[in-house]
């Protein structure tokens, strides 16, 4: 088994602590390695914050990983701050694959944990490599999506109990002009990881205005109500956003409602009920 490590977000811990702090992390894992190695296995730090193994898979087991990033999450006890160490694990299956790819693909296991904190490695799988290439491509085309109004709302609607509409909810989808319609479950949650959902969202909120201005001129007296994820509020203002857009569309304010998700409550409590108080 090739196994590669990585630190996540080191350069932080470089910009928060100082250069010294770093290197005394760098070689705390260093040491842990070489501790934890089994019989017969080689080890070595490729770069940077990157350490790799080579260890037998008779001799290789995975409470070693863990152990190794349970004991690198606390940087010391002066600082208060949770480090994630994961690791990427490649099943060598031809021994003829360059060391550079096998690393690589190693590398590529490591992509969808290194956010997720109830899990410290991953093996490769081609499955993973191809998400990896899908994620990359939706992100890569995001901007143009949004430019060519690929990604547009489609309206939920809202009834009272005798079936009379009162207002819709704009859900976000994406129209591909090649893939065709792709569900908001393979892109929402990538964009809210990768920290783009307040671009996003803010071009399905000024969409939503777009709608209330035509039904305004149509005479339909409906509300929309639009999502606002935990991420919009510590990217955007998201006050001045709102307000903004009211006065530029010319929109009866209560007629664009504000959904915020429940996580972004239970995260930020006291943010959250401060927004909500001025937006009423």
């Amino acid at each position: 088994l090739l196994i590669c490590s990585d630190i996540t977000r080191f350069k932080l811990i470089i910009e928060l602590f100082g250069v010294k702090i770093a290197d005394e992390v760098l070689i705390k894992m260093a040491g842990l390695i070489r501790e934890s190695m089994p019989e017969g296995g080689v080890y070595a730090r490729l770069g940077d914050d990157r350490f790799a193994m080579l260890i037998k898979k008779k001799s290789f087991d995975e409470s070693m990983l863990k152990k190794i990033a349970d004991e690198m999450a606390v940087i010391n006890k002066d600082f208060l701050y949770t480090l994630k160490v994961c690791f990427g694990i490649y099943n060598i299956v031809d021994t003829d694959t360059p060391i550079s790819v096998m690393c690589d693909r190693a590398q590529d296991a490591l992509g969808p944990i290194k956010d997720d904190y109830s899990t410290c490695y991953a093996y490769y799988s081609e499955e993973a490599r191809e998400k990896l290439r899908r994620d990359q491509e939706l992100i890569a085309q995001m901007d143009s999506a949004i430019e060519n109004k690929d990604i547009v709302i489609f309206l939920q609607p809202i009834v009272k109990a005798d079936g009379t509409v009162v207002g819709a909810e704009a859900l976000a989808r994406w129209i591909h002009p090649e893939k065709g319609l792709i569900p908001p479950g393979e892109f929402i949650p990538l964009f809210e990881k990768r920290n783009l959902i307040a671009k996003f969202d803010l071009h399905i909120w000024e969409q939503a205005c777009v709608k209330l201005v035509e039904w305004e001129n149509q005479g339909r007296d409906w509300f929309i109500a639009v999502n606002v994820s935990e991420k919009d509020i510590y990217f955007l203002d998201v006050f001045d956003v709102f307000t903004r857009l009211v006065s530029q569309y010319k929109i009866p304010a209560h007629k664009l409602r504000i959904e915020i998700t429940e996580s972004a409550l239970a995260n930020d409590i006291n943010t959250v009920t401060q927004l909500v108080n001025k937006l009423q």
